[in-house]
């Protein structure tokens, strides 16, 4: 099917001024999912599909799950989970030993890999005595769908050990892992747009993990979010960014403390 550039045009200026996601560069990756998109809708022209989206809140919200990207596993960057192991919950504990409760939040959570893993993170420290929540946020209903319902195949799993597995999951069938009740319970996922203002709930975290996600934004956006994320943040909390990312404007923000860890001064 053809994708005429006035559609393509239109497509890519919404996504980014609803969701902040620069399409700007990927015709073929729109024009292929708005095809098969287009395809399963029972639509043989995608100029018309197009006008119907825009008419359908319901079909606008699949060609954004179609549009974005969720490629994830468990424990991706490992080294970040080891450093709230070793470094950030200690330094919490440090300053407040009485009473503490860490509230973290995985801002696009994808199908839950990440938050799932930072639980688990939790759960293994020695001794670990506290009350914890983990807050998932995604703008795809089709990933929070998968997140919610915490329940992986081999191949989700590949990367994780297998006395983790045994652990932290029960085999419901041989290519089906359910995660454990005790982590499912303490892990909340939600549809939030990092575009809009967050609701009131979203502040006073201890870290946010936002990782891979700002590489699609560009640099205006980037700073207005990195500027909200700030201000969810406790004083001396953590905010963690994917390896390959930098950090736009941050002076008088946050502290480097290593590559892609970032932290909100006291």
């Amino acid at each position: 099917m053809e994708l005429l550039k006035e559609d393509f045009d239109k497509i890519q200026k919404q996504i980014i001024s609803f969701y902040g996601i620069n399409l700007s560069r990927k015709y073929e990756l729109v024009k292929n999912r708005l095809t098969t998109f287009a395809i399963d809708e029972k639509y043989n022209n995608l100029h018309e599909f197009i006008e119907e989206i825009n008419k359908n809140p319901f079909l606008y919200k699949e060609l954004v799950n179609r549009l974005t990207t969720n490629y994830t596993y468990f424990f991706r960057e490992r080294e970040h989970f080891e450093i709230l192991k070793k470094v950030i919950i200690p330094k919490l504990i440090m300053g407040n030993p009485n009473n503490l409760k860490i509230k973290i939040w995985s801002a696009g959570c994808s199908k839950g890999n990440e938050a799932y893993s930072i639980a688990i993170a939790l759960e293994e420290i020695l001794g670990l005595k506290m009350n914890y929540s983990i807050y998932g946020t995604d703008i795809s209903t089709k990933v929070l769908n998968f997140a919610n319902k915490g329940l992986y195949t081999k191949e989700d799993l590949k990367k994780v050990e297998n006395n983790r597995i045994e652990k932290y999951f029960k085999k419901v069938k041989e290519d089906k892992f359910q995660v454990i009740d005790n982590l499912m319970k303490k892990v909340y996922f939600s549809e939030l747009n990092l575009m809009l203002p967050f609701n009131p709930f979203f502040n006073n975290f201890n870290v946010i993990f936002c990782r891979n996600v700002m590489i699609y934004f560009p640099l205006d956006i980037k700073l207005k979010l990195i500027n909200k994320f700030y201000n969810a943040l406790q004083p001396g909390g953590y905010l963690i960014i994917g390896k390959s990312e930098i950090l736009p404007g941050i002076k008088n923000k946050f502290k480097l403390v290593q590559q892609s860890v970032y932290r909100k001064e006291l």
